[in-house]
């Protein structure tokens, strides 16, 4: 099972504004720190947690980093 899917970004504004309109009416909660976001729907404790940060590998944000 899927427990936590990461989604590099460049633009945590932008993301944040998509992310927070897609997944807080489904009732995730997000919080923000130096690390970037983090969504978790903490009513359902099976849920996958979705975490956007900037990319692993330090380059652009792009399909598979």
């Amino acid at each position: 099972m899927i427990g936590n899917i990461n989604i590099g970004v460049d633009d945590y504004e932008k993301a944040r504004k998509f992310y927070d309109a897609i997944l807080l009416p489904l009732g995730y909660s997000v919080t923000q720190d130096a690390d970037g976001l983090e969504y978790l729907l903490t009513a359902e404790p099976k849920a996958v947690d979705i975490y956007v940060t900037r990319p692993f590998d330090g380059r652009p944000a792009s399909v598979g980093n």
